[in-house]
């Protein structure tokens, strides 16, 4: 079954499911299939643009087990080229595991994680600098400083464990 089809596949079961516990998403029952079909997605890098936001969309939805960093984690090189892609284009649940990428792929590196850090979304944030933190603590203290006093506890938490450490 094709990308497409299965996330059509899934928001049909996902109307009809309690969505009420974390990760509610896993009971779909072909759950594995559809992130077997993202992965095989994001081998090619000229991928549309509507397949890059399927793909994104399945990062989203597996976001509390974070299976498909997991898949990329174990063998990340067929998949470097697209992850910048499927980033510009994800909510920031997936935009929070691509970032936390970069501490467990050198390919991606600390510039990346950086990027993170001029989020939107706050968790998103928090999770890039605790990313870069894994790459190089010296400049996570150094990048941390501005969170400090942030509004939002989530990045003004993880800056004060980056630089209490």
């Amino acid at each position: 079954m094709s990308l497409p089809k299965l996330l059509q596949s899934f928001d049909l079961w996902a109307a009809d499911h309690p969505q009420n516990e974390d990760g509610w998403e896993s009971d779909f029952s072909a759950y594995e299939t559809l992130l077997y079909a993202a992965l095989l997605a994001m081998l090619e890098p000229n991928a549309s643009a509507q397949t890059v936001a399927d793909i994104a969309r399945v990062w989203s939805i597996s976001e509390e087990r974070e299976d498909l960093s997991d898949e990329v984690r174990r063998d990340p090189d067929p998949y470097i080229a697209i992850i910048p892609r499927i980033r510009d284009v994800g909510d920031w649940r997936a935009r929070f595991q691509l970032y936390a990428l970069a501490s467990h792929v050198t390919a991606l590196g600390i510039n990346f994680a950086i990027q993170g850090l001029d989020d939107e979304d706050t968790y998103v944030v928090g999770r890039s600098l605790l990313a870069i933190n894994e790459i190089d603590h010296q400049q996570a203290v150094l990048l941390a400083h501005r969170f400090l006093a942030h509004d939002d506890e989530y990045p003004r938490r993880i800056a004060t464990y980056v630089t209490s450490t």
